[in-house]
Formats: C-alpha cells, structure tokens, sequence
C-alpha cells in the first residue's frame, strides 16, 4: 500500500498540488522455495532382487519416487552408482516442472562381474531451477543398499551307490542296484528349485523297480534310483543322469541358474556275473605264515581267501588250482618231493588233493563251497607237508584268476573271477627243515636286537607235553629259564604235529639286557632235546 500524505504546493496558485490518484496498493505474494520431496528407491525387477541381493552380472532395474512441487521447475534425477555396477542408459534424468504430484523414473543396471562381500550404496540425487528466483536448488537425495554374490552354479553328480559289488559298473544279470545323484551350487546365490527336475536315462533292458525316471531335487540333498540290471549278457552301456526342464533358478534373477555339469554318464555292462577274490591273510592268524615248518607237518595254512559274489544267483565253486612254487617263483616240477597234499578249507569242510607230478594241483570242489546272491565267504588253503620233503624254501601260489571255477546251476553257467586291485594270491616264502626235534628247533630272527626286538624260539610238538627252556651264556652261567607245563601255550602238540613258540627278549631273569654274544639255548620236551646257539647283536 501506497499512499500520498502531503500534497506538494504548485509553485503557480501556492496552493496543494492537485493530486488524480492519492493511493494504490501492490499484492505480493510469498511461496515455500522450490523442491523436490518424498523420495524413494528401490529395486523394481526381478522379483527375486527385491531384497536388494544381487548376482554376478545380474540385470536389474531400479525405481525413483519423487514429488516435485509446483514451484520447481528443469526438475532432474540421477543416480551414483558403486564401482563396477553399470547403466544401460543416463544416469541423469530430466523429469520437466513439478506438478505437486509424484512421479516415477526406472533405470536399467548390471551387477559387477565380481563377487563383492561388502554391501554397497546406490545413490539418488535430485534438483531443478526455482521458477521464482530463478536460481538452481538441490531436492531430496536417498539411498538404496545392495550386495553381490557369485550367481548360482549348479554341479551334478551321480554314482552307482550299491551293492558293493556294482560300484565299479560291473553288473550281474538281473542284479539289483542303486544309482545315487546330487546337485552342489558352487555359487553363492540362492537357488529355487521348485519344479526342477533330474532324469535318469537307461540303456536298453535295463529298468527301474520302483518310481519314475525323472525326480525333483533340492542343493545338497542325494535323489536315488533303484534298478535292475538285465535278466541276460548285455553290451556296454551308459546310464545317462543330467538336468531335465523345467530348471532350476537363481533365487536373485529368477531365471535358469548357471551350470558347471549338465550331465554325468555311468558306464555300465551286464554279465552272467562275477566272483570278486580278495587276499585276508593279514587279517586272521597266518598274517605271519610259518617261516619254518618241519617235514611231515599237517594242515600248515597258507592263504586266507575272501570270495565276494556280486551276481544275482547262488554260486558254487567247481575247481580250485594250486601251483607249488620255488622261493625264486619258479615252478616246482614234481609238488609231491614237497607236499603231501593241498587243500581248500570253508569252515569245518575241507577238500583235498593229493600231489603229484603235475602242477599246478587241482582241488575238486563240485560246488560243495557256495555263496549266496550278493553275499561273501572264506576260505583257507593249507597243505601237508611230505614226511620226506626235500629240505629247501618254497611257496604256494593261485597264479590266475583261470585257476579258479566258479558256475551257476552245477557247472552250467561259468561265472568270471576277478581279482581285487593288488591283491597277489601267494604266501611268503618258507623253509622246510627236518622233522627231528632237534634238527627242526631254531629262533628268529637270529641274531636279534636285544631291546628292541623279540626272538622266536620254535620247536615242534606231536603231542601236550611239558616244555623247559634254558638259554646260558658260553661260560656256562644260566641266563634265563622258562618251564611250560604240558597243554599250556607253547606245550601243546597233535598228530602231524603242532608249531609252537615261545618269546625271548633279550634280558636276564632279573629283568638286564644281557650283553652282545652267542648264548647257548637247550630246549627239553618230553623225551626229546635240542641245543643250538642264539646271537645277540644291539
């Protein structure tokens, strides 16, 4: 408001000037200053980023909300991103005046082709011209909070599971097995498995007992299929295990997650079946087959055999070789100058053949050792010594897998043995020595490390009788002594005769080591005797 309080005096009449208009008014107006408010960012698509977790290289889109007022005027937005995240358009956007309504801007972005484990900010900025004064202001700003991990990776695996016998894709006819796969996400993203599928692919004849060749399946947990091998001989073959539609998805993008391997191929073959031979000797008391054995020595053991039969029937063995070996390895070329006999134990049956001149020796079984459909059994073989072998070192060998028969049904259907990898069917080397007491009875080792190491003194015994043992250095004074009394450990004997072995190591009767030297042992059993020298070297 204006207004015109004292007129001027016209210089003409001396009087108050003539006034037309003595007041007048302006209307002003005041407006808040421009801006731009309520803004919001988040992510807008897939919908499995909405969480703000991201995969390697993942595509996405992020919204902007804003409300620019109508004072505001050349209004933009733009966004800051994180090292290694890209846009596929501007960064900024130009949205017009503002309106007092809210409006809506989309960006297209990348992850980084990285994992990144720190959590990373993107960044919106606004602002625009304040159409009153026409200067530049800056709006809201906010921020959203995203993180990347290695996109989902899926590894498949599949293996034959069981039976023992089928691990290796070696089948019997009509065995039963398993087929065991999993699935490994060697990424870091979530997976969504819903509806995903893994199949299984058979080669002709084969066949699934139960459920269906196709099954869903969650990251780390194993899926199954159990089969059956073909009711007769079939070709090589190759089961077939890989991911079938629909896929499973990264739980970030939504879309089919990655795969390091699709499919997985199992070789397979069908036979009439096989016998799997395994050498057990370790595990059971002739770990340490005898060394020495006297002439004339019955049911001596030399092998512990263990049978594993992975075919679908019962099968029995029909014929088991045996070869009589020189130390050297060489064939012995008339067994009888060694051996009275061999045979092949399975619990209290035994089956034998007398030696001859022909090597290797035959041991007809007729199928009275069998084992059952997927089942295993054991069994020795020993040998009896000759009354007048020759005195020498040999052993006994199964040379091949030839040397053993196996069938179905009486010999109708062979069925093929093989060998468990490094297993050798020989015993080590042992020396045959005179079946006089005196001449057989020895230690070993001889010399022996007193202290740290244990001598076997050996003798043998055809029947309980009580044993003294006296060992005395080469003065004459006594060392040690030990009496046994009949049927005890070390004073048991039968017919054919019976090892025994007592321990020595190394220390006088009042617990001393006794010194380096040659010591005197006598050994009284019964009405026999013996005497012979012990060496001890530290």
């Amino acid at each position: 408001l204006v207004e015109i309080i004292n007129l001027p005096i016209d210089f003409n009449n001396g009087a108050p000037a003539f006034c037309v208009k003595p007041l007048d008014s302006i209307i002003i107006l005041t407006e808040e200053k421009a801006s731009v408010q309520s803004c919001d960012l988040l992510v807008d698509s897939p919908p499995g980023a909405v969480d703000r977790f991201l995969s390697t290289n993942q595509e996405f889109s992020v919204r902007a909300l804003v409300t620019p007022f109508a004072n505001a005027d050349e209004v933009w937005l733009e966004l800051l991103l994180p090292s290694g995240y890209s846009s596929d358009g501007d960064l900024r956007r130009d949205i017009g005046c503002g309106e007092g309504v809210e409006k809506s801007v989309v960006w297209n972005l990348t992850a980084p082709p990285d994992e990144d484990l720190l959590t990373r900010q993107i960044q919106l900025t606004t602002g625009g011209v304040d159409i009153n004064s026409g200067s530049p202001f800056s709006g809201c700003v906010s921020s959203l909070e995203v993180k990347t991990e290695v996109a989902a990776l899926l590894d498949l695996s599949a293996v034959i599971s069981g039976p023992q016998q089928a691990l290796e894709g070696e089948l019997s006819v009509n065995l039963p097995f398993t087929v065991e796969a999993a699935v490994a996400n060697n990424g870091s993203a979530g997976v969504d498995t819903t509806g995903a599928r893994i199949k299984i692919e058979l080669p002709p004849d084969y066949s699934i007992i139960d459920g269906d060749t196709s099954k869903a399946f969650y990251i780390g947990e194993p899926v199954s299929w159990n089969l059956r091998a073909p009711s007769s001989n079939s070709p090589p073959g190759n089961i077939r295990v890989y991911f079938a539609e629909p896929y499973a998805n990264d739980a970030n993008t939504d879309q089919p997650a990655g795969i390091e391997r699709a499919e997985i191929v199992i070789p397979v073959k069908t036979e009439a079946g096989t016998v799997v031979m395994s050498n057990v000797s370790k595990s059971d008391t002739i770990a340490i087959p005898p060394h020495v054995v006297p002439q004339g020595a019955r049911d001596v053991p030399m092998l512990k055999i263990c049978f594993a039969n992975n075919s679908a029937y019962t099968v029995g063995l029909d014929t088991f070789y045996v070869t009589i070996r020189k130390a050297s390895g060489l064939d012995i070329e008339n067994p009888s100058q060694f051996v009275d006999s061999v045979s092949f134990v399975a619990g209290n049956v035994k089956y034998s053949a007398q030696a001859s001149g022909v090597n290797p020796i035959p041991i007809f079984v007729n199928h009275g050792f069998t084992i059952n459909s997927v089942d295993s059994a054991t069994a020795f073989v020993e040998v009896d010594i000759a009354g007048g072998a020759s005195i020498g070192s040999m052993r006994i060998e199964v040379a091949r897998s030839d040397d053993v028969k196996f069938s179905i049904g009486g010999g109708n259907t062979p069925v093929g043995v093989v060998w468990k990898d490094g297993d050798h069917f020989y015993n080590d080397p042992f020396t045959i020595m005179s079946g006089n007491f005196s001449e057989y009875v020895h230690n070993y080792p001889n010399p022996f490390r007193a202290g740290y190491e244990k001598t076997r003194i050996a003798y043998f015994l055809t029947e309980d009788t009580d044993v003294s043992i006296l060992i005395y250095d080469y003065t004459g004074i006594l060392v040690w002594s030990k009496d046994i009394a009949a049927g005890s450990e070390g004073a048991t004997g039968g017919p054919g005769g019976e090892e025994c072995k007592v321990l020595w190591n190394g220390r006088n009767g009042r617990g001393e080591l006794v010194r380096n030297g040659v010591y005197i042992c006598k050994i009284t059993a019964g009405p026999n005797s013996a005497i012979f020298k012990i060496a001890v070297a530290k």
